[in-house]
């Protein structure tokens, strides 16, 4: 039993590394280069884990001078558009009011204007209305679903809110699957 729940444990850690990769490659595919579990130092001087950072470089103004760039060259400035995502993956429940708060937290420190939470779920209904007030991006479950659709990325992860009975018996079937008792493609053939 107890090894039961130490694959169940390994594997949700697993879903949510897989879940971050995915968001990260839906990022590459629009055009970012792109870290993750990125290390940052804020403006307290606290270190802040970035699930996936983006970056990707855009025209800039007039020049180095700002609205008198013209007037040295007309040099082209690069600019950086900078994107932090919270990457929430969640077997049950919506992401909470406090898991919004804290990624803010972060944002402020650091400084970040561009940010989203992206999960699987949903967002509560407390946790929306701050984000919005905030300019907090959210992307549900559905929402990256069509993403992922839109820019070819593969997701085989479960999308959308589970009930606790749905969950464990996904987590048997996961469990069956890596013991070789059942395929993943065909879930409740015998492989052997």
């Amino acid at each position: 039993m107890e090894l039961a729940l130490e694959a169940r444990v390994m594997s949700n850690v697993e879903r949510g590394k897989e879940f971050e990769r995915i968001v990260a490659q839906l990022y590459e595919r629009m055009g970012f280069e792109v870290e993750t579990n990125k290390l940052l130092r804020g403006r307290s001087g606290a270190l802040h884990e970035i699930d996936v950072y983006a970056v990707k470089k855009c025209g800039g103004g007039r020049g180095s001078g700002g609205s008198f760039g013209i007037l040295r060259g007309l040099r082209k400035r690069e600019q950086e558009q900078r994107i932090c995502v919270e990457c929430k993956y969640k077997n049950d429940g919506d992401v909470s009011k406090a898991e919004v708060a804290n990624f803010l937290l972060k944002m402020d420190d650091l400084k970040i204007k561009e940010n989203y939470v992206v999960t699987n779920s949903c967002l509560s209904e407390q946790a929306m209305i701050v984000a919005k007030n905030y300019g907090v991006g959210a992307i549900d479950g559905s929402e990256l679903t069509k993403l992922c659709q839109e820019y070819g990325v593969k997701n085989n992860l479960r999308v959308g809110k589970t009930t606790p009975l749905s969950y464990m018996i996904s987590s048997v079937v996961d469990l069956l699957d890596a013991a070789g008792i059942f395929r993943l493609a065909g879930v409740g053939e015998k492989t052997g």
